[in-house]
């Protein structure tokens, strides 16, 4: 019995590590592995819809061993062909240990339901522990909401300021620097391309979406982004101690606020649409910190006009 091999290896590479891994498999609901020769074995294999993960892929090998060693080791042929089994389970294993190419596993900490409705203040993570690991990117909120968390490659930038008065920052974490709410991700390098649409800040989102699907990133899942070029408009705040039971525009209102017209400035963003009320507000599907880096200054943004040519870079796969 003759069976092609070299068919099973395309389907598993197609499966376990696939150029772009992040894609999702949305049109496949059976795989069917046969002998041509042999129309008797033609038996199908059964996969459901699901993403290709290094989380999925001890699950897919799992579901994909007794039905590719039975279509190899059909009943009868057993000792004949147990050097092919083996050969097979090697090669399976193989395959799903490659680890390299997917998409950035991203942390969420605390959330902002719990912040506007529930009322909590306390710390959820120490940022020492975030950025244990290398090229950390993150934004947040600190504790008690007492100013707002970048963090660009490693390098920590806590902001806090009241209304009316200067805004100080801070560079050095210790165990008791913690956030309130924190959003991060490590990424290695970055992917970057030249958009040309003009945007604001109700139509940000959409941009983001069919850029990154254009970039084969996986919109089912949180990722972050980098903005850079001209603002031609940007408002954006520095969070502040405020009351418990306090709304949206009240926490707005006893913050820390600027106005920016026509600058050069990069943005760290995320994007979801998983995450409502999560890390995003339930209205939008990004968080988008402003950086200025010669100043010092970063903060979370409230509106945001875009006109000239910009740049927009995510996570190299």
């Amino acid at each position: 019995m003759t069976i092609h091999v070299e068919n099973v290896v395309i389907i598993l590479k197609n499966l376990l590590c696939p150029v772009q891994p992040q894609t999702k498999i949305s049109n496949v609901q059976s795989v069917r592995l046969f002998n041509p020769v042999d129309s008797y074995r033609h038996r199908p294999f059964r996969l459901d819809p699901l993403l290709v993960h290094h989380r999925h892929r001890r699950r897919v090998v799992q579901r994909l061993v007794p039905g590719l060693v039975e279509l190899i080791n059909p009943v009868g042929c057993r000792k004949k062909n147990n050097m092919k089994k083996y050969t097979l389970i090697i090669l399976i294993a193989f395959l799903a240990s490659c680890s390299n190419n997917t998409q950035n596993d991203v942390q969420i900490y605390g959330a902002l339901s719990e912040i506007m409705h529930g009322g909590a203040r306390n710390g959820v993570v120490a940022l020492p522990d975030v950025m244990a690991k290398d090229h950390i990117y993150g934004l947040g909120s600190m504790e008690n909401l007492d100013g707002e968390i970048l963090i660009m490659d490693g390098n920590l930038l806590i902001n806090r300021a009241k209304s009316g008065e200067s805004p100080t920052h801070q560079t050095v974490a210790t165990s008791e620097t913690k956030a309130l709410l924190l959003v991060s991700t490590s990424v290695p390098s970055w992917n970057k391309i030249s958009v040309h649409s003009k945007t604001n800040y109700n139509s940000i989102d959409a941009i983001i979406k069919k850029e990154a699907e254009k970039a084969g990133v996986n919109i089912d899942k949180p990722f972050p982004f980098i903005i850079e070029g001209q603002l031609n408009q940007l408002a954006w705040h520095i969070i502040s101690p405020q009351d418990k039971d306090g709304s949206h525009d009240d926490h707005l209102a006893k913050s820390w606020k600027r106005v920016n017209s026509d600058i050069d400035g990069k943005i760290l963003g995320f994007y979801s649409e998983k995450h409502q009320a999560i890390f995003t507000h339930h209205t939008r599907f990004t968080h988008l910190h402003i950086w200025f880096e010669s100043e010092m200054l970063s903060g979370h943004i409230d509106d945001l006009t875009i006109t000239d040519p910009w740049t927009i870079s995510f996570p190299k796969i």
